[in-house]
């Protein structure tokens, strides 16, 4: 198994490019500002690529958003279970970062990256 991606990449795909083009901010400005490459952003703009938790934070910080928004729900009965599975831990994830402040979010996101590697050193 592969390091641990809770993120739906579906959830990121329109929302995110439609804030980026709100803040007139061009797919290289964007990947200039969360330090990835243009190829990044335009993967995950298109939902060719699945994302980590903190590249997410990255971008919600470059829009100014806050990492809940960055996210399209969708009604539920229109997804896969997997996807149901990914929308549950996001909703869980959701609650551990309630009121939190950006000091123990950024130590959320390096510990989410920490447990990621382990995984994928295991696998």
């Amino acid at each position: 198994m592969g390091p641990v991606k809770i993120l739906y990449i579906q959830f990121l795909d329109f929302v995110g490019k439609a804030l980026r083009k709100e803040h007139k901010l061009s797919q290289e400005d964007l990947a200039e500002l969360i330090g990835k490459s243009v190829d990044t952003v335009s993967n995950i703009e298109r939902g060719h690529s699945s994302t980590r938790i903190s590249t997410a934070f990255a971008i919600a910080e470059a829009l100014k958003v806050s990492f809940l928004d960055l996210f399209d729900w969708v009604e539920a009965t229109k997804l896969t279970a997997q996807q149901k599975e990914q929308a549950a831990l996001v909703e869980k994830f959701q609650a551990l970062l309630e009121g939190r402040s950006k000091p123990t979010m950024e130590d959320v996101v390096l510990l989410t990256q920490a447990i990621s590697k382990a995984a994928a050193k295991g696998a």
